[in-house]
């Protein structure tokens, strides 16, 4: 809205008084929503660059490291970053002994890694090769991280898989509500 007054009491707007003001409050109008589009998509690709960034960043040490303990740290880490979870844990899961071995946790508060505990969930995911995405646990399905002494409230839970085989899980944990975005999902499913 774009109000105007006259000075003078006895001035009056006209109708070409009125046409101009109509086009300039147009013309403003334009130019405020395209200054708005711009920082959208400004925001949008300035994430999408910490996305690939995280993402390159996992791919040059897996391809450079050939110390499985160091890759599968590198993975959490990072995959932590991606999605600014408050902890993540990545297991080793060998699909012909169906069981689990190495895994890690990496706490965002701290920085630390530390050994990760297995839950009902994370076995699940490893059977039914399937992610799941938990925006808010209800009472019958929530889970209490130990480590921090607090209740986890959403949960990102990806297979990785190769060879359509589940040889890990990664699960993505946040003890406030988190609701996941398409772009999330993609970034961390891939087939």
């Amino acid at each position: 809205m774009i109000a105007t007054y006259h000075k003078q009491k006895e001035y009056l707007y006209d109708e070409d008084d009125l046409t101009a003001l109509e086009m300039m409050a147009n013309y403003s109008a334009v130019a405020i929503d395209n200054v708005r589009l711009y920082n959208k998509i400004e925001n949008e690709l300035a994430e999408k660059l910490d996305q690939l960034t995280a993402l390159n960043n996992i791919g040059v040490q897996i391809t450079s490291e050939r110390n499985l303990k160091h890759i599968v740290t590198s993975i959490v880490i990072e995959a932590n970053k991606l999605l600014g979870a408050d902890f993540s844990e990545l297991y080793i899961y060998d699909p012909d002994e169906k069981r689990f071995g190495m895994n890690i946790r990496f706490d965002q508060d701290t920085g630390k890694t530390s050994k990760a505990e297995i839950d009902s969930i994370t076995i699940d995911i490893a059977k039914q090769q399937h992610p799941l995405f938990i925006e808010k646990m209800n009472n019958e399905n929530s889970l209490y991280d130990k480590l921090s002494q607090k209740i986890i409230t959403s949960r990102a839970a990806i297979p990785l898989r190769c060879k359509k085989r589940t040889v890990g899980v990664v699960n993505l944990n946040y003890f406030n509500s988190h609701k996941f975005t398409e772009n999330e999902k993609e970034l961390v499913i891939s087939d």
